[in-house]
């Protein structure tokens, strides 16, 4: 360890102590401390959170070698104690950790120890480290917030689900049974959503021509099976199909398909552009791999997801398989998502899509039980299975619950 690294970690030990209402605004990881400030941190901070002080004799404690004497002379010392002064302690110390880590991975790929994909991934790690970022809320903030245009996301055919207010940044969950229609409602929402943003669609269930004969029908009005049988279809049939071609080179889709961890999900959304706000669509959650115990995956699956709306410029919609139970009830709830601890509680909006009748296509609904930011509510739809479409029912008022 450097000098100049010693010489800071025990300086912001001391800050710590001389001002303990810096823990308030400390977002510091001890993984980026080296012994023993990394214990230092750790018992000034409990001290700090059980009794709202700290007392300089657990110094006694936790260092009494010659880093212990460091931060002692420290304290005798005038020391520039402000949040700014705490912050520039704090990003030399993580810059410091970072090139320490890095330079432990290189040896490990170089060395055969780790794979490219998991070097790649622990790189994503290291640089997501960040220092404390506080800052006061002032005037001007508020003056900016009231005039900032509103970021609610905008369909265009969906027009009912504009007062549904699905906002930027929000994990909105999109749940439905198996068969009921919770992919062709994705697709139809992601075709609506690009007329504005750019789209990112991960499908980690079915193949890319799949997903694309979907989109295709779904758009152009024409039925799955007449895709399939487009080499024998008259012309005019043809140019119905290729409406669609005008339409993704005017628009940006990206489409992935096969198989996802939440790390290369990560990855994917890292390499957007985030000049623009962008929407992403994960169908579906329950198929990201983990090698974890299933309610424990989700639980970090589904809190990954939520940060990535918060980290990076776009809006995700996740689709959920429902448990079995949903075939016994008449009105969807949030326990039915399957693992729903977690989902629940990740999401900002939870939104299924639910038949009221077996085959009444006109008792489908797009089904709001949880909305942060507006009230829950029915939308009734209708699905063209044929053609892959689903409309908002143009007579039916957004009922409110």
């Amino acid at each position: 360890m450097s000098t100049l690294l010693r010489d800071t970690q025990a300086k912001l030990i001391a800050t710590l102590m001389k001002n303990p209402r810096l823990f308030d605004f400390d977002a510091i990881d001890t993984k980026v401390l080296t012994e023993p400030f990394d214990e230092m941190y750790k018992v000034l901070k409990m001290s700090y959170e059980k009794y709202r002080f700290v007392d300089v004799e657990l110094l006694d404690e936790i260092g009494d070698g010659v880093d212990g004497m460091l931060v002692e002379d420290l304290l005798l010392k005038e020391l520039d104690t402000s949040v700014s002064a705490f912050r520039h302690l704090a990003a030399f110390i993580v810059d410091e950790w970072k090139k320490r880590e890095i330079l432990r991975y290189v040896d490990y790929l170089k060395w055969g120890k780790m794979d490219v994909v998991e070097f790649m991934a622990a790189m994503r790690t290291i640089n997501d480290t960040q220092t404390p970022d506080v800052q006061r809320l002032t005037p001007t903030k508020i003056d900016a917030f009231l005039k900032k245009a509103d970021t609610s996301i905008k369909f265009e055919d969906f027009k009912k689900l504009n007062k549904c207010k699905i906002n930027q940044h929000d994990f909105v969950v999109l749940a439905g049974g198996t068969g009921q229609g919770k992919t062709a409602l994705a697709i139809n929402l992601a075709m609506d959503l690009m007329k504005n943003y750019p789209v990112l669609y991960i499908n980690i269930e079915l193949s890319e021509d799949t997903v694309i004969k979907r989109m295709m029908a779904s758009y152009t009005d024409t039925t799955m099976d007449d895709i399939d049988n487009r080499f024998t279809m008259p012309q005019y049939k043809w140019d119905q199909m290729r409406r669609i071609m005008p339409f993704v080179s005017e628009h940006e889709m990206y489409l992935v398909t096969g198989s996802q961890t939440i790390e290369s999900i990560r990855a994917l959304v890292s390499h957007m552009k985030q000049d623009k706000h962008f929407i992403v669509v994960v169908d579906h959650i329950g198929r990201i791999s983990t090698n974890k115990e299933r309610y424990q995956a989700m639980t970090e699956i589904s809190i990954a997801i939520r940060n990535l709306a918060l980290d990076y410029n776009c809006t995700v919609l996740g689709l959920c398989q429902l448990n079995r139970e949903f075939r016994n009830v008449e009105m969807p709830s949030n326990n039915l998502l399957r693992d729903s601890g977690e989902i629940e509680q990740s999401a900002r909006k939870v939104m299924f899509i639910w038949q009221k009748s077996k085959g009444d296509n006109l008792g489908l609904y797009m089904w709001f039980t949880k909305n942060d930011s507006a009230m829950t509510g029915q939308i009734r739809i209708k699905y063209d299975r044929e053609k892959q479409k689903i409309e908002e029912i143009d007579d039916a008022e957004l009922r409110t619950s």
